[in-house]
């Protein structure tokens, strides 16, 4: 589905929390959030991490929130940039997936209304991950 400024505000005005993943389609924020997970804000962010194994395969997932980002929410006015009311949060899940001498590694990035601790952002990525593929839409990380 990505990250749809009108989603998210449709799901605020029900009373719930939204946490979508950041996709191209809104480059302006996707840009500034890599280079905060990418420079010294990075090390501001709360961290927890999780191990998964079996079949011969070990998988790390590297999940990363942030709380700090009133940059994300100014009132600039550039093409391309999102505008997310009442945003609480910006997260990443990196999977590291080792099987059979090769090794992969996935990324992703949410924007969430919610101000979740990394160790609750990991619990819920997760089980949204579970419904995707139980819907069959194919979410590939894990």
């Amino acid at each position: 589905m990505g990250c749809q400024a009108k989603i998210a505000e449709a799901i605020r005005d029900q009373g719930a929390d939204s946490l979508l993943a950041l996709k191209d389609n809104w480059p302006v924020p996707r840009a500034g959030v890599e280079r905060c997970f990418a420079g010294p804000k990075a090390d501001s962010c709360a961290r927890h991490d999780t191990f998964d194994g079996g079949h011969g395969c070990v998988e790390i997932r590297r999940h990363a929130v942030c709380h700090e980002i009133d940059w994300l929410k100014s009132d600039r006015r550039l093409p391309g940039e999102g505008r997310f009311k009442g945003l609480a949060m910006m997260a990443r899940v990196e999977a590291e997936v080792r099987c059979d001498g090769k090794t992969s590694v996935e990324r992703r990035d949410c924007l969430s209304s919610a101000k979740l601790s990394a160790r609750r952002f990991a619990t819920t990525v997760r089980a949204h991950w579970h419904i995707e593929n139980r819907l069959g839409h194919g979410c590939r990380l894990p």
